[in-house]
Formats: C-alpha cells, sequence, structure tokens
C-alpha cells in the first residue's frame, strides 16, 4: 500500500521506497535521524505520546504553554507564522507527503522555529500519536474532500468515529479549527460536531489570530467561498 494510504502512523513509510523516484524520502530519513531539521516518523510517534511538551520543553528552554497540532501542514505556510506569534505555545506539523513534511521542517528551521515539530503520519491513526487529554488544539485547513468521485469520500479524514478520537485527544478548553472550499464537507463536519463541541463566532475569542493558507488565497483571488469554523470543547463536553 502507498505509504499516503497507510492508516497506521506508527509503521514506516520509507520502507521498500526507491530514493531514487523521490529524493525527499532520503531527506526526511536523515532528518530524522540527525533532528536536524526536526523531523520525526514511524515507530519514534509511539515514544512520543503521552509526552510531547516534554520533548518540547528541551527545544524551547521552558515547558510549553500549549501543544497545538496542526493536520495537514502542506508546506508551512500557516504553522510558521503562528509558531512566531505564539512563542511559548507548542506546534506539531503533520502531513503525508514527503515533500511537504519535508518543507515545513526546514521553513521551520530558517524561521528559527524552535518550538515546531514536523511529522509524517496519517491522521486518521491520530490517536496512536497523541494521548487523551494531550491537545490544546488542533488546526486542519482545506483537508482533501475528496469529491471528484462519489466512491472517493470514504477516504475524508472527518468522519464521526475521528470527531469521537478527536474528543478524546484535546483537553477542557481545547480548540478545533477547520476551514475547507467544499459546502458539503462542511455541513457534514458541522454535523458530526453538532451538540459535542461550542461553535464560537471568530478565532479572536481564544486570542488567535486568523491565518490565509496557500489554498484560501488562490480560492479569493479566484473569488470563490470558502467556510472556518473554531469550535471550542467545554468542559461538559464528551
Amino acid at each position: 500500500m502507498p505509504p499516503l494510504f497507510q492508516a497506521d502512523p506508527l509503521s514506516d513509510p520509507t520502507l521498500g521506497l526507491d530514493p531514487e523516484v523521490n529524493p525527499f524520502v532520503t531527506r526526511v530519513r536523515e532528518a530524522a535521524r540527525i533532528k536536524s531539521p526536526v523531523v520525526s516518523y514511524g515507530p519514534e510517534l509511539a515514544d512520543l505520546r503521552g509526552r510531547w511538551r516534554e520533548d518540547m520543553q528541551h527545544r524551547m528552554g521552558c515547558l510549553p504553554q500549549q501543544l497545538v497540532l496542526e493536520i495537514g501542514c502542506h508546506k508551512g505556510g500557516v504553522i510558521v507564522p503562528m509558531a512566531k506569534d505564539y512563542p511559548e505555545r507548542a506546534f506539531v506539523a503533520c502531513d503525508i507527503t514527503f515533500k511537504r513534511v519535508m518543507t515545513t521542517a526546514e521553513r521551520s528551521q530558517t524561521a528559527a522555529c524552535t518550538n515546531i515539530h514536523t511529522i509524517y503520519a496519517n491522521a486518521h491513526g491520530i490517536d496512536r500519536v497523541f494521548a487523551p487529554g494531550e491537545l490544546d488544539g488542533v488546526i486542519t485547513f482545506f483537508p482533501d474532500p475528496w469529491s471528484k468521485k462519489s466512491r472517493q469520500v470514504g477516504r475524508r479524514l472527518i468522519s464521526s468515529a475521528f470527531v469521537d478520537r478527536l474528543l478524546t485527544l484535546l483537553k477542557p478548553g481545547a480548540f478545533f479549527w477547520l476551514k475547507t472550499d467544499n459546502p458539503s464537507y462542511y455541513e457534514e463536519v458541522t454535523g458530526f460536531i453538532a451538540g459535542r463541541l461550542q461553535a464560537l463566532s471568530a478565532p479572536s475569542e481564544l486570542g488567535l489570530k486568523d491565518y490565509l493558507s496557500a489554498y484560501e488565497k488562490k480560492f479569493a483571488d479566484a473569488r470563490l467561498p470558502t467556510f472556518s469554523q473554531v469550535w471550542v470543547k467545554t468542559t461538559i463536553n464528551h
């Protein structure tokens, strides 16, 4: 199975791959070995589960106040500016292509963001990477809607089962922030979350700035609508 569709984030996505075909495989392997830039994948992620804050403390010089995960970091266009704006918080950048993972890690290093750890992982199994109540926030900007063919819809990341896992991983007061250009996907996700997380009017309610991804800029230039919502887990959420 191609690593793109491996649901188990603890399996090694580089096994059996020819670096001659994809040079980013070698670059990710080497970065993970020497931790420069900071990249992790496969079995190593199991060792980080439940101790992400302690791991980040070594590089940040202090225990991070919050731990925020971005699913689908693309090329770091959102998470790097966010990490610079909130240096007291730790960020985990997650994606499922070697090029995006490496580009984000290198961009983080160039920006001297010691509060970013980039990982290669399929977010369908994100509960194997983070422990219950470990996350203070999850950002998912423009996840693939898999809308070109009807049979592909089942590949969408956010499902009722995913929301179940998300609720377990988010601590009370933590947030989930979604952006998408697909109205049916937005309505579907809103339905999964209804009554389980509290919708906010804007990210500023949590003291967060808004950030435009490359996708959102492209849609804005084309005058196409996009949809954004921030939810928060209250103490009564289950």
